[in-house]
């Protein structure tokens, strides 16, 4: 991934963090599912998601990347289920 294009996603993210809720009911249902729910109560959340997205450099991504994803202490689990009306096929 090139320099611009770092750039270009976090601009993106940037720009969906940004977004000012358009109504009441969907400032309430935001709070709902993702603080009260989880009785975290972090209402200011946008703004510390929007600083903290600043200060995200294309190394850190790459290496968190790496961990998640190529790391010894992660592991995959692949999970395939068959209905029993297409066992047969």
């Amino acid at each position: 991934m090139s320099d611009e294009d770092f750039e270009s996603q976090k601009s993106a993210i940037r720009t969906l963090l940004a977004e000012k809720d358009t109504s009441m009911m969907k400032q309430a249902n935001r709070f709902l599912s993702s603080e009260i729910s989880t009785h975290r109560y972090f209402f200011d959340r946008q703004n510390k998601d929007l600083e903290a997205l600043e200060t995200i450099t294309k190394d850190e991504f790459k290496a968190y990347f790496e961990e998640v994803f190529f790391s010894a202490e992660t592991a995959r689990f692949d999970l395939q289920l068959t209905s029993k009306a297409h066992k047969a096929d």
